[in-house]
């Protein structure tokens, strides 16, 4: 992540914001910004990930951002129609007055919100800027998370309990047998280098390498 980058992203924010601004200032109307705001986070991976250069794991993430941002976007402006402006924003507008909320929504509101929206997307964005970033790492232990998260909601249930032998099976498998030890047997023969790298990083748990 440079800082230039990092400069791009948060005018990109920032213009974004401006824009819906100027738009909710001719609505009267300050909750057209809720909907939108999950659609920043969705610019500001694609700007990061565009500027950065693009590997499997970068389009997986950015894949997930953008059903996340869509789906809650969709959802918003589908829930919005046709209703006067949020009684949050209504309610501050009727505190500061019509005639100095135009203005003072832009820092209350929107700069806020672009803000809060920039230092959370912090992480979407280092991850997307990562030059040596390169396969997808991550698979075999996000899918054994999976199974005993299967194996959490079943744990109230009657004999709920006793079905944790499904998810240490799916782990035993993921590391022992179809996972792990065969992808890693393939990638020693196949990549120059992959010995080195397995030595460095760990097989499952997520951490830095060596």
């Amino acid at each position: 992540m440079t800082a230039h980058l990092l400069l791009q992203n948060a005018l990109l924010v920032a213009t974004v914001m401006t824009l819906l601004w100027g738009w909710s200032v001719f609505r009267r109307d300050a909750s057209v910004v809720d909907p939108w705001w999950s659609i920043g986070f969705l610019l500001v991976a694609i700007q990061t990930l565009l500027a950065s250069g693009p590997a499997p794991a970068k389009r997986l993430l950015a894949a997930m951002v953008a059903l996340w941002a869509v789906r809650l976007w969709a959802h918003l402006l589908w829930r919005s129609r046709g209703k006067a402006e949020d009684p949050r924003y209504r309610a501050f507008r009727e505190r500061f007055g019509p005639e100095r909320y135009w203005w003072v929504s832009f820092f209350q509101v929107f700069l806020l919100q672009g803000t809060l929206l920039f230092v959370i997307s912090a992480p979407l964005q280092a991850a997307l800027a990562n030059p040596v970033a390169g396969p997808i790492r991550w698979n075999y232990f996000g899918e054994a998370v999976l199974w005993w998260g299967f194996w959490l909601f079943a744990a109230d249930a009657p004999w709920g309990l006793a079905t944790v032998l499904a998810p240490a099976l799916m782990t035993f498998l993921l590391l022992r047998v179809s996972g792990v030890t065969m992808l890693e047997a393939h990638l020693k023969k196949s990549r120059p280098g992959y010995r080195d790298y397995v030595k460095r990083t760990s097989a499952f748990l997520p951490r830095q390498p060596r």
